[in-house]
């Protein structure tokens, strides 16, 4: 960033309106260019004066001292959202390379043990109630069920019936 633009920059960053990489070039800027922190300094003075004279608050204030806190105040946002943006890329490698884990485990398993997951596939499809065997993994039952069986005169009405066994057929 040259001089001109950080110039231009002077009053959006007193007012807080700039970006955050925007902040962080102007800061970078502003502390190893002393002209460019002398317009800052007195651009800073003459805002804050007059916003103190528009509200009628006439106090003494270390204006440089406010502008060096203002500043470090902005470095310190800005170090936060790094911190923070790292933890978060740092949280989703991890996630990822846990997830690529349990999945190469389950590969493993699968294909080294089809035993073992053919027992494991039954009994999760038997406590889920389907049928991986059928062609489109209906539920099994043993109830008959109709529509018309609960809902009678469009109201529900729960059938109460017996489950007729293969012995019961016949008689």
């Amino acid at each position: 960033m040259d001089c001109r633009e950080a110039q231009a920059l002077i009053v959006p960053f007193i007012e807080g309106k700039l970006t955050d990489e925007q902040t962080e070039t102007f800061i970078q800027h502003i502390e190893n260019c002393t002209d460019c922190y002398d317009e800052l300094e007195v651009y800073y003075i003459v805002m804050v004066g007059v916003k103190q004279l528009d509200e009628d608050e006439h106090m003494l204030v270390d204006f440089k001292g406010d502008l060096k806190k203002y500043i470090s105040y902005k470095k310190e946002q800005i170090a936060k959202k790094h911190s923070r943006s790292t933890r978060l890329k740092l949280g989703g490698v991890a996630v990822f390379i846990l997830l690529l884990c349990a999945g190469g485990f389950a590969w493993y398993n699968v294909y080294s043990h089809p035993d073992i997951t053919a027992r494991y596939i039954g009994n999760i499809s038997s406590a889920v109630n389907v049928d991986l065997h059928s062609p489109s993994g209906e539920t099994k039952s043993f109830i008959t069920r109709n529509a018309r069986d609960y809902f009678i005169n469009n109201s529900f009405d729960m059938p109460l019936r017996r489950i007729q066994t293969v012995d019961e057929e016949g008689t």
